[in-house]
């Protein structure tokens, strides 16, 4: 046991902590508990809960739990998802894909909208929940941060020698340059992995070399990779790479663009996704048992508001109407 829950198996691993199925055993729900070990460096568990909790407004989001110690680590609860893109890629299809890119753009634009940037979007960060409304989630907020600054209530400065934040797959190249990153650049990562499930394999997979990177980016021909699902694709990107550094994306043209995808396609919203077979096979609650025993020492913990930062997080909440939601 650990606090209500009995622990069941790892089911995961974000960036900075393991995931375990659970079951709450005073609502009799399944859910999912992110662990973090005291050793880790840096608190971004901690850090990531309060991001979550700033996201509860919008349903494009985990719905979060409670946030607890015990003397080993660090851990919060959370709402049990499907498997992420990274898990069915090869499986699929393309109406599926294009449903993918719509849902998840608009958990972006949320992101954006309550004034933070993700820094680390890649398919192991897009989910799938059982929910037709809101199919897709992005999780894993241990590198995010707010792009406002509180002292000006203007965007964040364009700087160099930030380091890099992100995944090199789907790095913009800004973030490969080391300077800090925008809406742009969550667009950017995004984009990448909206057409690599789409039209294949990206050409610099497998590349880790930074300036070799730099490169192959830099040559990419958007429109002859993506000419094969449509001209959509590459007019996204145009406006897209156009965008200042601190610029509001046009999310309304890229749902528009992706609305024109649906159409040609024949998209009515009535598709079964390959996501949802899976949650056939979700664990029941009687199968917890609690062969562990409780956990001495856990504790539930009330977290101040401020934010647990390495790189000045700025704890404002820019809150603007969507043109999605």
């Amino acid at each position: 046991m650990l606090l209500q829950y009995i622990i069941g198996e790892k089911i995961g691993r974000g960036t900075f902590g393991e995931v375990y199925n659970a079951k709450d055993t005073k609502t009799g729900e399944i859910v999912a508990i992110k662990i973090e070990p005291h050793t880790s460096r840096k608190r971004y568990l901690e850090h990531e809960f309060k991001i979550l909790t700033h996201l509860q407004s919008s349903l494009m989001f985990p719905r979060c739990g409670i946030f607890g110690v015990t003397p080993e680590f660090r851990f919060y609860s959370m709402e049990l998802l499907g498997p992420s893109i990274t898990q069915i890629f090869k499986k699929i299809p393309i109406e599926s894909g294009i449903i993918v890119m719509q849902e998840s753009l608009k958990a972006l634009e949320q992101l954006h909208l309550r004034g933070f940037v993700h820094r680390d979007i890649k398919p192991g960060n897009i989910i799938t929940r059982n929910k037709r409304d809101t199919p897709i989630c992005i999780i894993d907020f241990g590198l995010t941060r707010q792009y406002i600054d509180t002292e000006t209530g203007k965007h964040c400065l364009h700087e160099e020698n930030a380091g890099f934040r992100g995944s090199k797959a789907y790095a913009s190249i800004n973030a490969h340059h080391f300077c800090t990153v925008s809406r742009k650049d969550d667009l950017i990562s995004w984009y990448y992995v909206m057409i690599e499930l789409l039209c294949g394999k990206l050409p610099w997979r497998g590349v880790q070399d930074n300036d070799e990177l730099i490169y192959l980016k830099s040559q990419f021909n958007v429109k002859k990779f993506t000419h094969n699902v449509g001209p959509e694709l590459a007019d996204i990107w145009t406006s897209i790479s156009y965008l200042h550094f601190d610029e509001k994306p046009n999310y309304k043209y890229i749902y528009e663009k992706i609305d024109d995808m649906k159409r040609r396609i024949g998209i009515t919203g009535n598709e079964h996704h390959v996501w949802e077979n899976y949650f056939a096979d979700l664990p029941n609650p009687d199968d917890f048992v609690d062969w562990n025993g409780p956990v001495e020492g856990a504790n539930e913990v009330e977290l101040s508001p401020e934010f647990i930062c390495d790189d000045e997080v700025l704890d404002n909440i820019n809150r603007e109407s969507s043109c999605y939601i």
